[in-house]
């Protein structure tokens, strides 16, 4: 987060405008990538390309971090065998 603090200096954002950046950017997580994110993600992109489901670099890294994170994951990454889809009530 501290690079987009940096892009709003460089574009000359004002005080004010930086806190309200800093505390929108507050809620967000940042994981930061391993040999554990990057090999889960090589293993996501093998799945799908061996299972004929086309993955986009991102969404495998998305999938990648839902596999890390045990997190909730979306209905694009059904196909993938380890993923448990988990659906929110009345969703």
């Amino acid at each position: 987060m501290v690079s987009k603090v940096r892009s709003a200096l460089g574009a000359d954002f004002s005080r004010s405008k930086r806190n309200l950046l800093e505390m929108y950017l507050a809620d967000f997580s940042v994981l930061r990538s391993d040999d554990f994110l990057c090999s889960t993600w090589a293993e996501v992109r093998n799945e799908s390309i061996r299972k004929g489901h086309r993955i986009s670099a991102a969404d495998a890294w998305i999938a990648a971090t839902l596999l890390v994170l045990s997190a909730p994951n979306p209905r694009d990454y059904q196909h993938l065998d380890e993923l448990q889809i988990v659906c929110a009530a009345g969703g």
